[in-house]
């Protein structure tokens, strides 16, 4: 469709230039004007004008609907990906960078697919034919035509000189600039609070002047070239150039004065294809840079399928078998063997960086261990799919996420065909019904628009999440620790009811909270330094130095 409607633009010109002369050839003749010759002219341009500009659209409409479908087709693989990727991998890339590949990279594409296999053609086939019908008048003439463009592309080329570096580095710090303008969003309540403005925009501030000062540093020895091309190829100074020049031609007896005209007109539209050529490549480059950042996303490393033959568990009984986790250089678990049976609650404990957390993620397969395995019920949690595990697994975490959904989507998120008793129950074991109820749309209230609940509310209905749920195994971190007193105790209750006949794996830093606990797993720099209860492990040093770090000896000798 570009090149019918490149050649089929070619036409026009030449129904002018033979309008022009069948008149100017009456007038010098003194005759009169062949009225049906100058119709067929008039049918040929207003035909070939609309047929060149219907094959331009039908091109566009083609690679419009591709543009869309490749668009959704990219943005559901990398979704798909992203809900299989490893935890780590969030952990290391900011939501900031993640928003940008599916919505700002996935728009640079656009371009690149719905406009430049059409308007290239079109700006490099245009030019062509239109020069070659300049040449076939008269090859005077054709050179006469070409030649601004020739000077624009040669200083053209000479400023594109790098840009394809150049266009991957500006793209990197406007990748940063937005990731830093999320990340101050997302805390500006703490920032306001506290009073810290200057220094929490500071990073954002930072990398909008770096790529600013890059931009201005890029473009400053660009400005008198770019200047002195827009200047050459202008109307005025193409059809000074033109006139004068083709003046003498005419003079000369070369060509016709229309012949001239078709050629100053000409001239005059070259330079619209040029500069359209030279924005393909400048969103070429960005589109390249985007798309490298999309296939690295989309090659994301994955957990391994399921092996569909396995087994079903026997119990909800956790086994961690001689396990080790690397993050790069760093040893997060060393050789770490625990078992937590069913109905029992197991308290991770030990100070920032033991590995409790990445502990925690294994039971989860949030990612796998890098060497030993995990076994829920004697299999393999490699061996279970996504929907055998999360039917087993249930978490309450310290941040918590909910949807911009309702309360009750909300509590039902794992349970979508869950009934409105089972959540209104959940709700109540997890001290939260009554509060709900409070809000004028109760539970179909919008979490983010008709309710903005505070952290403590936050975390009951993550735990009334877990109890509709109701799976055999809970994993709990530190739910309660960033709450008031009045809320922790509501939170408490809320967990107490949660916890009843469930397996759980709770993370928390405060031994007074889980002296009662089955089991205590004490972990240090990655490796489990000791097991059992409370009563067992008060002789050893690094509990005891925990214990009195959390100011709980205190509390244990007045009770």
């Amino acid at each position: 469709m570009a090149v019918i409607s490149a050649a089929l633009r070619v036409f026009p010109y030449v129904a002018l230039v033979g309008i022009g002369n069948e008149l100017m050839g009456s007038l010098a003749a003194n005759t009169d004007i062949n009225r049906g010759a100058i119709q067929n002219w008039i049918f040929l341009l207003i035909g070939t004008f609309c047929g060149g500009l219907l094959a331009y659209l039908i091109g566009l409409l083609v690679t419009h609907i591709a543009d869309i479908r490749l668009a959704a087709s990219i943005q559901q693989r990398m979704i798909d990906r992203l809900a299989k990727a490893l935890l780590t991998w969030f952990g290391e890339n900011t939501s900031g960078h993640v928003r940008k590949v599916l919505q700002d990279d996935v728009k640079s594409l656009h371009m690149l697919v719905a406009h430049r296999p059409v308007d290239s053609l079109m700006a490099a086939l245009l030019p062509l034919f239109c020069s070659i019908y300049a040449f076939i008048i008269d090859w005077r003439l054709g050179i006469l035509v070409i030649f601004p463009v020739a000077v624009y592309m040669v200083i053209y080329g000479m400023m594109m000189r790098g840009m394809d570096t150049k266009t991957v580095e500006l793209d990197n710090k406007l990748d940063q600039v937005s990731a830093a303008m999320i990340e101050f969003i997302k805390g500006i309540q703490v920032v306001k609070t506290f009073g810290i403005t200057g220094k929490a925009h500071q990073r954002y501030a930072q990398s909008a002047s770096e790529a600013c000062d890059f931009m201005e540093e890029w473009n400053r020895p660009m400005v008198r070239a770019a200047s002195l091309t827009a200047a050459l190829v202008s109307t005025p100074v193409i059809v000074l150039l033109v006139g004068a020049v083709g003046g003498w031609m005419v003079q000369n007896g070369w060509v016709t004065p229309v012949e001239v005209i078709a050629a100053g007109l000409i001239a005059i539209a070259l330079p619209d294809s040029i500069n359209l050529v030279a924005q393909m490549m400048w969103n070429y480059q960005l589109a390249g840079s985007a798309a490298k950042r999309i296939t690295d996303l989309i090659a994301l490393s994955e957990l391994p399928a399921p092996n569909k033959s396995a087994a079903q568990p026997v119990d909800a009984s956790v086994e961690f078998k001689a396990v080790s986790v690397s993050y790069g250089e760093t040893k997060a678990l060393q050789n770490v063997s625990l078992r937590c049976p069913q109905g029992t609650t197991t308290a991770l404990m030990g100070p920032s960086g033991a590995g409790k957390s990445t502990l925690a993620k294994l039971a989860a397969r949030f990612l796998d261990p890098d060497e030993g395995s995990v076994t829920i019920g004697g299999v393999d949690l490699k061996d279970l799919s996504r929907k055998d595990l999360y039917s087993r697994v249930s978490f309450v975490l310290q941040d918590v996420q909910l949807l911009k959904a309702t309360v009750r989507e909300n509590i039902a998120l794992a349970r979508p065909e869950a009934t409105e008793a089972e959540i209104v129950k959940a709700a109540q074991q997890a001290q939260i019904h009554e509060e709900i109820m409070a809000l004028p749309k109760g539970y179909d209230s919008v979490i983010g628009e008709g309710m903005k609940p505070s952290g403590g509310q936050q975390q009951r209905i993550s735990v009334a999440r877990a109890l509709v749920l109701d799976a055999p195994i809970l994993i709990l971190d530190e739910a309660a620790a960033m709450v008031d007193p009045e809320c922790e105790a509501q939170i408490q209750a809320a967990i107490n009811q949660l916890t009843m006949g469930r397996t759980v794996i709770v993370i928390d830093h405060r031994p007074s909270s889980v002296q009662n606990v089955d089991q205590i797993a004490l972990l240090d720099r990655g490796k489990l330094v000791a097991s059992g209860s409370h009563r067992e492990l008060k002789a050893n040093e690094l509990y005891r130095r925990l214990w009195e770090a959390s100011g709980a000896n205190a509390e244990e000798a007045q009770q």
